[in-house]
């Protein structure tokens, strides 16, 4: 007999308040926002913007990550079939970053790779002090989270808010 248990998970992140009413500290101040040019991170993108509302020195960092089987490394031929829709993707970003973040600092990357170990790269590689990131809810392998941002969440040292 199997018993199946559905949670539901809320995630809080808490910073102390600044010290002085005219200082405005920065919790994140490197956030990374992988997007999949769908709803759900378009509703990523507007959770960054209100995160950083009224924020000091914050950057964000949009990236979206070409899903290839082999590596770029390895087939440097094969990736460059990727360059056309990668420079489309990169002006559709840069068009949904003006949009929804409007006066916050960021910068759009578009990486060719397998999902997961791209953001666990580039967060590492910024270093990331937040990760912002949309799930894929799928039926029956990874019911409660998508698995790149399962994978995500496990490797990566930076909080994450999905």
């Amino acid at each position: 007999m199997t018993i199946f248990a559905f949670a539901t998970i809320i995630v809080t992140i808490w910073a102390p308040l600044p010290r002085s009413p005219t200082a405005k500290a920065a919790p994140f101040r490197k956030i990374l926002c992988p997007v999949d040019v769908d709803a759900g991170s378009i509703a990523a993108l507007d959770c960054v913007a209100q995160l950083t509302a009224g924020q000091g020195e914050v950057e964000v960092v949009v990236l979206h990550v070409i899903h290839t089987v082999l590596s770029p490394e390895t087939a440097p031929l094969y990736s460059d079939l990727y360059q056309p829709p990668a420079d489309e993707i990169r002006q559709r970003l840069s068009d949904l970053g003006r949009k929804h973040l409007r006066d916050v600092p960021h910068q759009v990357r578009v990486e060719i790779g397998h999902p997961p170990t791209v953001i666990v790269d580039t967060a590492a590689r910024l270093p990331a002090n937040l990760i912002v990131m949309a799930t894929h809810r799928r039926r029956f392998s990874r019911f409660l989270l998508g698995s790149v941002a399962e994978t995500v969440m496990r490797e990566v040292e930076c909080p994450v808010l999905t």
